[in-house]
């Protein structure tokens, strides 16, 4: 096509015009299949955020070398065009290059550099939620917007995914965008042979985008080294898509190799490495055979649009990898759990943050709840939440999810209490407010947790019109004061209600929940469950029907061996063997809640290394039944799943894809390990009955006939390469799956459940007062159950209300009302970008629309503003005049030029003028260099000038201080002491493979900046956080001044704010964040600061230096380690003495796997030193693959162990330790010391079989390493 051929001459802008003219004429004269066919090339440059590197590594090496290289390629070939996706990409060019961004902006605007794609990142498409994928475009295109002033590409791109759900055309739709392409699909899809080059991707509601599934590899480029207009091959190529679809193109890829980004090797001569050349060459070249086009995706989409005609294939479905993927439903559980709960807890946070936005009582957090946002989606790229990085990458991940987790929390808790000071929470006992962030009103079972120092017999709980509900106590903390208790909570959609807590007064209320605890047996009146002797849900029986559901649910441990891709893969032969072992041996199976509103056996188990705790719920409110798991999982080689076998058959089972559902039938080697998000069912054939599986952090299924669906839940391959993954999931994890039986087919009920299991009721301890909107609030209500909302925040540019509803039954739904509790001043339809499609309909406080099957459809909305209006702008408080003494901050141009008494600056651009951080507004010092903008706090006063009403002093903090620092901070008489955290370094690190322990940061984090200057570097430190915490602490009234006070000289005061906000009235009474840690089990096995004896000495055979001594095997840090070079020595040894004697029962060994996997000793020996003074082996370890390795052994007596080295690497003898422990006690301890029950001590307690004890009561049992007989 010759108007193709303009590039060369023509402006760009103009080029494009002229493009889409001549293609709709090519399209309108039917002239395109009879001239020349044309090769098109998607140019990209792709670059996985984390993979077999950091992200670190990412944005000092990869990022820039992407912008510069490809800049000089621009300069060099003027037919040269790039396309680039991912906005985190482009954050951190701004960020980290800010004087390339600016030049990057100008080929932006000349169309050579094609802003691609619509996403935050590459992200992955099968385990993220609709949500996740619609704010990551929405989230994007902003950026685009205002950084470009381009939309963003109208495609999804997505190169290097493992999979792409049915979903995904609705929501390219909804957003916008026209295509989809991916290479990914040639690496084994199921569909792969049965599919076009290029169509029409159909999704599960009907919509339809333009895809093209086999443009050849990301980063081919060596076949493009030669004048492509002659090729041959590709002519034929065009020329069958014409025949076959009427379209006489072919698209490929061309690309740099590596997954690095960067650009293509320009080395004239350098056979396979002159792409640039021969791309220009034939791209501006006009006689050939064929027009080459260097396209972006959207030409190629308007192209296919042009020529649209009855031969076009309409793929309507799913289309996922065979293999390669489909064990990333499951790696890394860790990041599985993270990623479900921030998800949801983003939605909490956004609907709750619209409320108390509407109602005028706090301004809207944007910036922060975006940033979250952002935080959690570059997660979901495709080798992130999948499970597929190496281990350093993972732990970056870990914090960058619990952050978000956090940041989510601390606004949902900010906006409760800005909401709960309005209501009326006047109580005779304690004040509690529930919240729901679901658009369905719900009779739930709350679990919480308040203050009652006197363990009451008892506890009665009031619903907001006065009248008892049902409720029991879980137990009481003699310790802390602090009492558990359940009671059953109906709240309004999307809103809150009053609960009146009285612990001490009887409840007299029952229920129809029974339980036997002979029997094993609970029942709620319409099903009844049965648990085995062997701690197995033996079966689900329906009462009214007199037939049986379920059989054994049985927990499975699999082989599973993956040479190539562990991670990855799960191959059809793991999944299809017999399983090795089956839990049940050994069960303890006690009934630990038996009170009206809920029933509950806790099952403890053991297997194979791994041990289990797993409570069998029914509650009088629902006919759920929960499963909830606690798993210490030291049982590699193996994949856990827990099947389902049903007593009657069905051939396809439905399974929730987030957006809509897709049916699949008994697995295949085609189809046998597949996704699904909170739940599938299985229904019997005739629709009459069947039962819903639930859960909420899991996504891995399969059928193996029509009566038997499984659950992945655990996969710990044993591998040939990417060895560091046979350390996925070691150690704690949790998760619940639920059973639902139904009547008739799945429907709305199945929805809901799934729903309130994963987003339970939130409850809040709240100070008592009237409140003018009364006892309840909603913000919004549907007409129907059949349609949910799904999202509901503020515009991102205007004051409107964005509310997206799903249709989520299948079925098409006309009439639906959403009702508010104001009048609509306005209304119109906007697709996922917030742009406007249309008009609304709407009457009074009632939007009506209707919606197709499984459709998202969005629309913003102006409600009249309550007439309760507080003063928001008083709420944020009045600054505090600091005497800086202090400069803490570096512009880019002088990084580092900070004071010099701390080793890191916050780089000032990242710093803004005024932060709000939980409603409160503090005003940050100078910013320029130069400037004093902390307070080095040494006991200074500083003078408060509070406004009316202010009651609070807030402080933002930090510590320069590795281990931290501890403020008190005096006003009037009071002191209020502080545990300040270090201003930089991880706020979340689980325990894993690479880790001694878990550890969070509680405190709430007002500032978190993944950027530092190094002071003595001068230099960028990339993904080097830098944190600020808030504090609050009372102010008395007529207070003028405060004094605070330093243990060090490392604490830094930033700002201060006196202030009246209600935000920090509220205390959590649910947990609000997610810490991944044991709560039962942590057995001595995974245990590893319990008991750990500490040598007098440290001595080695050798070392290699000082940075890498034998001592650094013994400072409780894994990111030091001992290293021998095996030129220094093949079989080295460390040596540990002790100042007396010892009884050890244990060691640990923790290797180098977070550098690399390979780096995992094979071999090596725990020796002891005998009376007679020779070595003697204690335990030996060959074969290892662990990062990890603990081991028990039988008890022995020595005052000196060597750990001697056979093997230090899987291929190699460079030894690299990072830690070696020993436990047990000092042999002049006595053997049981005797104890109280209630002097828990610092340390865990386990019973003598290694199981963790949360409350011990009588008996002999391990603490700190010694046997204590509790009485």
């Amino acid at each position: 096509m010759k108007y193709m051929k303009a590039r060369s001459t023509i402006p760009v802008r103009s080029r494009r015009l002229l493009l889409a003219g001549a293609m709709a004429l090519a399209a309108l004269h039917g002239a395109a299949q009879s001239g020349k066919p044309t090769l098109f090339l998607i140019s990209n440059s792709h670059l996985d955020t984390q993979w077999n590197w950091d992200v670190k590594t990412t944005i000092n090496d990869y990022v820039h070398k992407t912008m510069t290289e490809n800049m000089a390629l621009m300069d060099k070939y003027p037919a040269f065009l790039l396309n680039y996706e991912g906005a985190i990409k482009y954050m951190w060019m701004k960020e980290y290059y800010p004087a390339e961004f600016e030049r990057l902006k100008s080929y932006v605007a000349s169309g050579r550099w094609h802003v691609s794609g619509m996403s935050v990142d590459a992200g992955d498409v099968m385990v993220s939620s609709a949500e996740s994928i619609l704010h990551s475009m929405l989230y994007a295109h902003r950026f685009y917007r205002q950084e470009f002033g381009v939309r963003g590409g109208r495609d999804i791109m997505l190169p290097d995914c493992f999979g792409f759900s049915y979903a995904l055309p609705a929501l390219a739709r909804h957003a916008g965008v026209r295509g989809f392409h991916t290479a990914k699909l040639a690496w084994g899809s199921a569909s792969y042979d049965r599919l076009a080059p290029f169509g029409v991707w159909q999704g599960v509601d009907g919509s339809q985008i333009y895809a093209i599934y086999k443009p050849g590899a990301y980063d081919a480029h060596e076949e493009f080294n030669k004048d492509m207009t002659t090729d041959q091959e590709t002519l034929e190529r065009a020329r069958a898509n014409a025949s076959a679809y009427g379209v006489p193109a072919v698209f490929r890829y061309v690309g740099p190799r590596s997954d690095h980004g960067g650009g293509l090797q320009d080395r004239q001569g350098s056979t396979g490495e002159n792409t640039p050349y021969w791309l220009d060459l034939s791209a501006r070249k006009q006689d050939g055979d064929l027009n080459v086009v260097l396209a972006t995706p959207d030409e190629c989409f308007h192209y296919l649009d042009s020529l649209r005609n009855g031969k076009y294939q309409v793929w309507d479905g799913e289309l996922p990898m065979r293999s390669h993927g489909v064990g990333c439903y499951t790696s890394w559980g860790l990041l599985k759990r993270w990623n479900r709960k921030t998800e949801l807890l983003a939605d909490a946070a956004e609907k709750a943050s619209s409320l108390s936005h509407w109602l005028g009582a706090r301004p809207y957090p944007a910036p922060q709840l975006r940033d979250a946002w952002v935080r959690m989606l570059w997660q979901q790229h495709h080798d992130g939440v999948t499970g597929t990085s190496i281990l350093a990458a993972n732990d970056i991940s870990y914090n960058e999810y619990y952050l978000a987790n956090k940041q989510f929390a601390q606004e949902l808790l900010a906006s409760a209490g800005a909401t709960s000071a309005l209501m009326d929470t006047r109580a005779g006992g304690i004040p509690m407010l529930v919240y729901n962030p679901l658009s369905q009103e719900r009779t739930d079972v709350v679990e919480a947790e308040v203050d009652c120092p006197a363990g009451p017999a008892g506890v009665r709980v009031l619903g907001p019109d006065g009248r008892e509900v049902l409720s029991q106590v879980l137990s009481h903390d003699g310790r802390s004061g602090r009492l558990r208790l359940l009671f059953a909570a109906t709240v309004p959609p999307l809103g809150y209600a009053v609960y009146d807590i009285r612990p001490g007064e009887p409840s007299t209320l029952t229920s129809s929940l029974t339980a036997n605890a002979q029997a094993r047996q609970m029942s709620d009146g319409r099903y009844r469950v049965t648990v085995s002797a062997q701690g197995d849900v033996a079966q689900v029986y329906d009462l009214v029907n007199k037939r049986a559901l379920l059989g054994a649910v049985r927990q499975q441990m699999i082989y599973d061996h993956e040479d190539t891709w562990p991670a990855w893969e799960v191959s059809y032969t793991d999944v299809c063997r017999t399983p090795s072992a089956q839990l049940g041996s050994g069960a303890q199976v006690t009934l630990v809640e038996d009170g009206p509103l809920r029933k509950s056996f806790r099952v403890w188990r053991s297997q194979d290394g791994s041990t289990f705790v797993q409570y069998i719920r029914m509650t009088a409110l629902s006919h759920r039944i929960d499963c909830v798991n606690e798993v210490d999982w030291q049982t590699p080689g193996r994949m856990l799943k827990v099947r389902f076998p049903f007593t009657f058959a069905a051939s396809r089972d439905t399974y929730d894809l987030s957006l809509g559902t897709i049916a699949r039938g008994v697995r295949t080697p085609d189809c046998y390990e597949v996704q699904g998000h909170q739940w599938a069912d299985h229904t019997a054939a005739g629709g009459q009955y069947g039962v819903s599986i639930l859960n909420d952090c899991k996504y891995g299924w399969d059928k193996p006939d029509t009566r038997t669906l499984r659950l992945t839940l655990l996969h710990t391959p044993s591998c040939g390469g990417y060895r560091h993954q046979a350390n996925m999931d070691l150690g704690p994890n949790q998760f619940t799956y639920s059973i639902l039986p139904h009547d008739g087919g799945w429907n709305q009920h199945t929805q809901c459940e799934a729903a309130r299991l994963n987003q339970p009721l939130l409850a809040f301890t709240a100070p008592a007062h009237p409140g003018t909107l009364g006892r309840t609030v909603s913000l919004a209500r549907l007409s129907t159950d059949s349609v949910s909302i799904k999202a509901l925040k503020r515009a991102e540019d205007s004051d409107e209300l964005i509310v997206r509803l799903y249709e989520w039954t299948g079925t098409d739904q006309p009439g639906v009302r959403v009702t508010f509790p104001a009048p609509i001043e306005s209304a119109r339809e906007v697709d996922a970008l917030e742009q406007e499609v249309g008009p609304a309909t709407f009457s009074d406080s009632t939007l009506t629309l209707a919606i197709g099957h499984y459709q998202p459809r969005t629309f913003a909305v102006r409600l009249k503003s309550p007439s309760l209006q507080p003063d928001t702008a008083a709420l944020g408080g009045t600054p505090v005049s600091l005497p800086y003494n202090v400069d803490v901050m570096s512009g880019d141009k002088s990084r580092g030029n900070a004071s010099t008494l701390y080793p890191y600056a916050y780089p000032a651009e990242q710093v803004p003028d005024t932060l709000l951080s939980g409603g409160v507004r503090f005003v940050m010092g100078d910013r320029r260099d130069g400037r004093r903008n902390a307070l080095r706090c040494s006991g200074q006063d500083i003078t408060l000038t509070p406004g009316a009403g202010e009651d609070k002093l807030c402080l933002l903090m930090a510590s320069a201080a590795a281990q931290g620092s501890t403020a008190r901070v005096v006003v009037g008489g009071d002191t209020t002491t502080i545990e300040v955290p270090c201003y930089t370094g991880r706020v979340g690190q689980p325990l894993t493979c690479t880790t001694l322990e878990a550890k969070y940061t509680r405190d709430p984090v007002a500032l978190a900046i993944p950027h530092a200057h190094s002071v003595s570097g001068r230099a960028n430190e990339a993904m080097q956080y830098m944190m600020a915490y808030r504090y609050c602490v009372p102010l008395p009234q007529d207070a003028s001044s405060a004094r605070i006070l330093g243990s060090d000289t490392r604490l830094l005061l930033l700002a201060a704010t006196t202030s009246s906000s209600p935000m920090d009235d509220l205390r959590e009474a649910t947990p609000l964040t997610t810490e991944i840690d044991y709560r039962e089990l942590g057995s001595a096995l995974a245990d590893t600061l319990d008991g750990r004896l500490v040598p007098r000495t440290v001595t080695a055979s050798h070392q290699n230096g000082s940075k890498e001594a034998a001592t650094m095997a013994n400072d409780q840090d894994p990111a030091t380690k001992w290293c021998v070079t095996g030129g220094q020595s093949q079989e080295p040894w460390l040596q540990y003495t002790f100042a007396q004697p010892v009884v050890i029962d244990r060691w640990m060994v923790l290797g180098a796997a977070r550098e690399n996997g390979d780096y995992v000793a094979r071999g090596f020996r725990l020796q002891y030193q005998s009376e007679d003074g020779t070595w003697v082996d204690a335990d030996v370890v060959s074969g290892n693959t662990l990062n990890k390795c603990v081991r028990t052994m039988t008890p022995l007596t020595t005052q000196a162990v060597r750990l001697q080295m056979t093997q230090g690497e899987q291929d190699g003898y460079t030894t690299r330790v990072c830690e070696f422990a020993v436990y047990g006690h000092p042999q002049a301890t006595t053997a049981i010391t005797t104890v109280e029950a209630t002097r828990q001590g610092m340390g865990h307690t386990y019973d003598l079989q290694g199981r963790r004890v949360s409350a011990p009561t009588h008996g002999i049992y391990i603490r700190d390493g010694r046997k204590v007989l509790v009485r």
